[in-house]
């Protein structure tokens, strides 16, 4: 292993999230022996987990203001990481809001860390999330929509520093745009639903723009499935989400290598001019494949690999984005690929509820 990768966190694999609790003290040998360790399922109704994310979130903001004075307080590096996810997405990220679209986005900062000992500075912590906050805003604020909200917040990455002294760390920024479409049941499609493979295009039957194209729908009907409304007086939120992507040639479909439901996620790749035909492009009704139709095919083939993969795993979809990915062959440009890669970003989903409404969290990032 390179010396200058830092292995990604170890609880990502499957782990509960591990924190560490976070408590004034006299002096730093206190800090040190007074931080027990605790299990994410050791939280009663996610309260106690709640409660730290705004104690975190109270500090950073009196260590911006000035108010908090340093320590030598440490945490581990992945129970830092854990509470900059966690405060991000609780205080800004709206988990369950619709939106028509989804804008994808990346920051990068440092976390100054004590690499012999596995951890970082409570105050190097606190600073990061602050970085973090500004950065995401930065980005946030490009997004030139007037209907936007942050959605999720998803840690990408982790790599040592070249100066051996921080972790760079990565994370993907989800925010939803545009209208919601009117989704009134899962599947079923019918002659007039047929949508070209790209995304943001149209329907290749009657050229509607509204819904966009093949991967926009597919996204909407998975989100109307597995992102359903929290009870009344609740709220669904993701303290640590993780990226998957699902490469369509994994999943073998019909077993005929014909450009039709080859894979159950959308794949073709062959000659220029057999593949970029109305035929293969529209996602639809064919007259040689009568009774099938393609998105049926690929909406339930994309939800049966999530079914499982969210099964093994344990976890929930919070976010779903399938790019649609032009390929020209660089040995051979007559050979082209056109697919669906469906990007998804899951975790462990959380309920917080109130005996009446509460409408504290999340807040704009503007």
């Amino acid at each position: 292993m390179k010396t200058n990768k830092i292995r990604k966190i170890a609880f990502l694999a499957g782990m509960a999230a591990v924190l560490i609790y976070i408590a004034p003290a006299c002096n730093k040998e206190r800090n040190e022996e007074q931080l027990p360790v605790l299990q994410q399922d050791d939280f009663t109704g996610n309260e106690e987990l709640v409660n730290r994310v705004l104690n975190f979130s109270q500090m950073a903001a009196e260590l911006k203001d000035g108010k908090m004075q340093k320590s030598g307080e440490k945490m581990l590096i992945d129970n830092a990481i854990y509470y900059i996810s966690a405060t991000l997405n609780y205080i800004y990220c709206n988990h369950t809001a619709a939106y028509g679209k989804i804008h994808l986005d990346t920051i990068t900062f440092s976390l100054p860390v004590i690499a012999t000992e596995g951890k970082a500075y409570l105050v190097d912590a606190l600073e990061g999330y602050n970085t973090a906050v500004e950065k995401v805003r930065e980005k946030y604020m490009k997004i030139n929509k007037t209907t936007r909200q942050l959605i999720n917040i998803a840690f990408i990455d982790s790599e040592m520093n070249p100066t051996l002294k921080a972790v760079d760390l990565t994370f993907e920024i989800q925010t939803g745009t545009d209208n919601a479409p009117a989704i009134a049941a899962y599947g079923f499609f019918d002659v007039e639903e047929q949508y070209w493979w790209f995304r943001d295009t149209e329907n290749c039957y009657n050229g509607n723009p509204t819904l966009g194209g093949a991967p926009n729908v597919l996204e909407q009907h998975i989100l109307f499935k597995y992102k359903p409304v929290p009870p009344p007086n609740c709220r669904y939120w993701f303290p640590f989400t993780e990226p998957k992507d699902f490469i369509a040639t994994d999943y073998e479909g019909d077993g005929v290598p014909d450009y039709f439901c080859d894979y159950k996620i959308f794949y073709a790749y062959g000659p220029v001019i057999e593949i970029l035909t109305d035929t293969v492009q529209c996602l639809g009704l064919e007259a040689n494949h009568p009774g099938i139709h393609e998105m049926d095919y690929y909406l339930n083939g994309l939800d049966e690999i999530l079914s499982g993969f969210l099964a093994n795993t344990g976890k929930s979809i919070a976010t779903i984005n399938i790019e649609s990915r032009f390929e020209t062959n660089v040995n051979n440009l007559s050979l082209v690929t056109i697919q669906h890669i469906p990007h998804l970003s899951y975790g462990k989903k959380m309920i917080m509820c109130w005996e009446v409404p509460n409408n504290d969290y999340p807040i704009s990032i503007e």
